[in-house]
């Protein structure tokens, strides 16, 4: 009798676990489409139909939340999205400033190896550009 009862709270478990799993994929698939649709259908990758930037799930995530915990306004959301977007362009801007300094780091030190150094090195660097690769993939999986 008792085993019976161990058996069926542990189906009820598994049935609440399953469905909340399952609930978690379905808003999860349903913010995809929904940023999907907003895409329109000939749009450039990241733009809509009339040449503005579609925003990420991301960025639409942190503009919902701010918005509920600050109670902001549609014009407060509309600013805080533009800053976000701003503050975005300018991480860019600056990543592609670093992978120059890098890169003409890279170079300077090749200037400096002899070749077979310079073979390790470019081995070693290969090595690095994997290993980050993984860590932003595996960041990219992780943030979904």
């Amino acid at each position: 009798m008792a085993s019976e009862k161990k058996r069926a709270a542990l189906f009820v478990i598994l049935v609440f676990l399953c469905g909340g799993l399952s609930g978690a994929v379905a808003v999860n698939l349903w913010d995809r489409v929904r940023v999907s649709a907003d895409a329109g259908v000939a749009a450039p990758s990241g733009m809509d139909v009339k040449g503005q930037r579609i925003p990420s799930t991301t960025r639409k995530r942190a503009v919902s939340w701010f918005a509920e915990e600050l109670a902001l306004g549609p014009e407060q959301s509309d600013q805080l999205a533009k800053i976000l977007d701003e503050t975005r362009a300018a991480y860019k801007d600056h990543e592609r400033e670093i992978d120059e300094i890098r890169h003409e780091a890279h170079n300077r030190i090749r200037r400096i190896l002899s070749d077979q150094q310079r073979a390790k090195f470019g081995e070693l660097l290969a090595q690095r550009k994997a290993q980050r690769e993984r860590r932003e993939k595996q960041s990219k999986l992780s943030s979904k």
